[in-house]
Order: structure tokens, then C-alpha cells, then sequence
């Protein structure tokens, strides 16, 4: 469920008003949006809806809820929609709220002013911009942020920039729900969730191809097609499953053998897996060889003889169904990156994979591209392992390896309690051959 989050000095005099237009049983409302009813579950204190309607609501009017509303943002997890009041009288922002924020050169075009040329920009009529900018930062809160004023100029520039830092979510002005019309506050509401559903809508023939409708059955008991438990014949309709993957009959067959291959399946697809029907089940690191195989048949890779399904059950995300997904769409993304064709710095098409166990260090997927990612695709472009350093607050798309970018960030969101996934992009050479490395982690857990 998404969570609707208003931080505001005031409250609205249409709170009774809604009662009349929506469903409202606190703390949750139905809104329509396109046809369709949507529950979303108020803040249970930042609200703005007054105490007629919510059981407590919270203006922000003192440095002391600032404060409390600042640490929301820096460590809240989950689905949300946040209203950032810009101006919060009675709030002075101080200087170890900004010193505390990494990243607020983003609203200076890249130059992080003293703190004196800071405090005097947020202090008069920006406040709630810092609680906006410490969401931002927060890459485990998938939550979109919008800028309510009634100057929406200024706000709208500010949105631009911080949307450079998180491309993933929303960054929007729009109106304050506590000082414009019920009318206003109410499209402004509907807006926000469209806006939300859209941004995070994905592939739908992505999505049947991973976790088809007839799929959701499998893996719940010992019942065939599909058992629970391992058994030594692939059943037909695994194997009709995998060919949608790009994995052929005969491998799948030589995979299946290594048993490994099944409880990852498990952990994918199925009544346990939560990123289909289940709750039980994160995803494992192997679950990124699926959405590779979708874009790079293992037909096609260096070693599929030889490929051995090892540490392949370390979780890379929480039991979370919509971000384990986006973090498979967004594989598929960046997959797809490393299967262009290159003018410069690539030797053969060639890719290989391996699962390596470190006491240590976690467990690792190797995915190695057969190009060079120190030298760019065409001569006059920068490389692929350049763009992947530089830094988040850049002027324009061209300048950074967008879909490594955000799957880091999707990463950082379906991270959970029980494991966290690592990227990292650099070449290694081996008997004078160059390749290019995606090194997933998963911890030890």
C-alpha cells in the first residue's frame, strides 16, 4: 500500500470535505484514478487533514518536528507519496541539518555553498525544500516527492534538479493541500497517484514472460506438474518456461541435473516466490541469470558447458513483490547494454558466467562480456566503465551509464533484512584477452 505523507505548517479546511468525495475510514482513502479505486494510507500525523478527520495530525512549526520530520526522510523504507510545504514558519533550519545531508549541491548546479549561503537560502521560505532534498537522498524509500507552493516557478526548478539525482521516482511541484481548493487538493491527489502507478509501470510482456498467470500454482506442495521438491525429470511445462527464457531444451536439461537451477526457480517463480504469489521466498542472486538469458540465450554464451549453478541462493532482496520485480526489469535494462554492437574496444560477442563463493566476501555472480569497457563504443564517446564513476549530479543523460545508475538504485530499494546485492563494472584481462565484468554480490546471510 502506498503511504500519503503531508508535511505542512497548517491544515486544510476541506478535511470534512473529503468525506463527502471519497471514502475516507481513517487512516486510509479510496481515490479513483482512471476508473479504477486505489487505497492509499494517510500518514498516521503528517496529514494536514485537521483533528475533525485524523486522530492526530502534526503541524510542522517548530524546530523540534522539523527535526522529527528530517529523520523520517533520511531513514523511512517503503512506498510513499510525500507533499513538502516549501515554506514551514516557525522553522530555522540549523547548520547540523545540513551538514548531515551529502548531496544538497544538486540544488546549487554542483557547487556545495558555505553553510552560512545555505542557511540563508532554506531559511527564508525553503524549509520544507530540505526535508525534500533528505528524501532524495534516502535511495530505500521509493517515494515520490512533490513540491506544494503557490509559487510553483521556483519549485519547479528545484524538482529538476533533484529528478537528476533520483530518475526512478517523481519529482514534481504542484499546490499545497492545505491552502488550495478542495478541487485543487483533490486532482492534485489523483495526479500524484497516476503519476506514481505510471512511473513504476512495468513491461507487461516482461512480466507474463517471467511470472505467467498458469505459473502461480507451482512449487506449493508435492502435487505435480511442479513439485516442491526437486525431482529427476524437468516437467514439460518447466521447460516450455525456460524456452520463454531463451534457455533451450538441452540445456536446460544439463541444468536441471545440477538441482540448483530448481530451488532457484523456487525462489523466482511460483506459490512461494515473492515476486510472483508467495510470501516466503526473496529473490537469490541466481535469479539474475534469468532476465540474462532473456536477452543473451545461453546458446550463445562461452562456457555453457561448463557452467556450474553454485552459490546461487544468497537473497538480493527483501519479500517485497513490486521491488523484487523492478529489480529484474531494471537486469533486464542494464543486460542489455552489454549486448550492443561495439565500433571500438570490442574483440568477440562472446559472455560468460560463474558462481564464485567467498568465506569471507559473500557470493558472487561473474558476468563477463567479451568488449573492452575502458574504451568507449565508438571512438568519440566516453567509456562505459568512465560513465559508471562519474558523478550522480550530471547535466545531461549522455554523461553517465544510465541504466547502471538505476539499477544501483533499484538495488538499494529491494535491499532487505536479509541480504543486500553489490555492483560493481570494471575489466579484467586474462591470456591477452580483455573483458568487461559485472560483479553482483550478494552477503553472507
Amino acid at each position: 500500500m502506498i503511504e500519503l505523507v503531508v508535511f505542512e505548517d497548517d491544515t486544510t479546511s476541506h478535511g470534512a470535505a473529503f468525506l463527502e468525495v471519497v471514502r475516507f475510514d481513517p487512516p486510509h482513502t479510496n481515490l479513483s484514478v482512471r476508473g479504477e479505486s486505489e487505497e492509499v494510507k494517510w500518514h498516521e500525523s503528517w496529514n494536514a487533514l485537521g483533528s475533525l478527520i485524523a486522530k492526530k495530525c502534526t503541524k510542522i512549526t517548530t524546530d523540534k518536528e522539523f527535526q522529527n520530520a528530517l529523520t523520517w526522510c533520511k531513514t523511512f523504507s517503503g512506498n510513499a507519496i510525500c507533499y513538502f510545504d516549501y515554506t514551514l514558519k516557525g522553522v530555522n533550519v540549523q547548520p547540523t541539518q545540513l551538514q548531515e545531508l551529502s548531496r544538497l549541491e544538486v540544488l546549487f548546479d554542483g557547487r556545495r555553498p558555505k553553510d552560512a549561503e545555505m542557511l540563508k537560502f532554506f531559511n527564508e521560505g525553503r524549509q520544507g525544500l530540505v526535508l525534500a532534498a533528505a528524501l532524495a537522498e534516502n535511495f530505500g524509500a521509493d517515494a515520490d516527492i512533490w513540491h506544494a507552493t503557490l509559487e510553483k516557478s521556483g519549485a519547479e526548478k528545484d524538482a529538476e534538479r533533484l529528478q537528476k539525482m533520483r530518475p526512478r521516482i517523481n519529482v514534481k511541484a504542484t499546490v499545497s493541500l492545505a491552502k488550495a481548493s478542495m478541487e485543487q487538493a483533490l486532482a492534485s491527489l489523483k495526479n500524484a497517484l497516476a503519476a506514481y502507478q505510471d512511473k513504476r509501470t512495468l513491461d507487461p510482456v516482461l512480466q507474463e514472460t517471467f511470472w505467467p498467470e498458469d505459473a502461480k500454482g507451482w512449487f506449493a506442495s508435492a502435487a505435480m506438474p511442479v513439485p516442491h521438491d526437486w525431482i529427476p525429470e524437468l516437467p514439460t511445462v518447466v521447460r516450455d518456461y525456460l524456452a520463454k527464457m531463451g534457455i533451450s531444451n538441452a540445456i536446460a536439461m544439463k541444468w536441471h541435473e545440477q538441482k540448483r537451477l530448481w530451488e532457484v526457480l523456487k525462489q523466482f517463480v511460483g506459490a512461494c516466490a515473492t515476486a510472483h504469489n508467495g510470501s516466503n521466498y526473496s529473490l537469490p542472486l541466481g535469479s539474475l541469470l534469468l532476465p540474462l538469458s532473456r536477452v543473451l540465450p545461453p546458446s550463445k554464451w562461452a562456457n555453457t558447458e561448463a557452467f556450474k549453478w553454485k552459490a546461487a541462493l544468497g537473497p538480493i532482496a527483501d519479500v517485497d513483490r513490486a521491488r523484487s520485480r523492478a529489480l529484474i526489469h531494471a537486469a533486464v535494462k542494464l543486460f542489455k547494454q552489454f549486448c550492443v554492437k561495439r565500433d571500438s574496444g570490442n574483440e568477440t560477442n562472446e559472455m560468460r558466467a560463474q558462481f564464485r563463493q567467498e568465506d569471507t566476501d559473500g557470493m558472487h555472480l561473474l558476468i563477463d562480456f567479451g568488449f573492452d569497457c575502458s574504451v568507449g563504443r565508438e571512438t568519440t564517446h566516453r567509456s562505459l566503465v568512465a560513465k559508471s564513476q562519474v558523478s550522480r549530479f550530471i547535466h545531461s543523460a549522455g554523461d553517465s551509464f544510465e541504466e547502471f545508475h538505476q539499477f544501483l538504485e533499484v538495488a538499494v530499494m529491494a535491499k532487505g533484512g536479509k541480504g543486500e546485492l553489490f555492483v560493481a563494472l570494471y575489466p579484467v584481462e586474462e591470456n591477452g584477452k580483455v573483458w568487461t565484468r559485472l560483479d553482483f554480490k550478494a552477503s553472507n546471510s
